[in-house]
């Protein structure tokens, strides 16, 4: 780490799973900021959501409103191809 007080939270946090934070609603708690942020728009629709300006869908978190958007809306979109068998696959998670 190259700060000190990076390195207290990070043990804080991981290693000793300090809780800093309480949800207001259930009482869950959480050792970051980030992830209470998540929870309360995941579990209580409090917060931001990510809308899809071409279908309307709404996301939690960016990342998922970005793969959907390359997914269905791109066509430029990264394709991932099977070494295998040649089959060329939209996510890298698809089957």
């Amino acid at each position: 780490m190259n700060d000190a007080g990076n390195l207290q939270r990070h043990i804080d946090a991981v290693h000793f799973k300090k809780i800093i934070k309480h949800c207001e609603i259930c009482g869950k708690g959480f050792t970051n900021r980030l992830s209470h942020v998540g929870h309360l728009r995941v579990y209580h629709g409090i917060g931001r959501t990510f809308d899809c300006m071409v279908c309307g869908k709404q996301f939690n978190h960016r990342s998922n409103y970005s793969e959907h958007f390359n997914r269905h809306h791109s066509g430029d979109g990264k394709r991932y191809k099977c070494e295998t068998c040649g089959t060329t696959l939209k996510s890298k998670y698809e089957r």
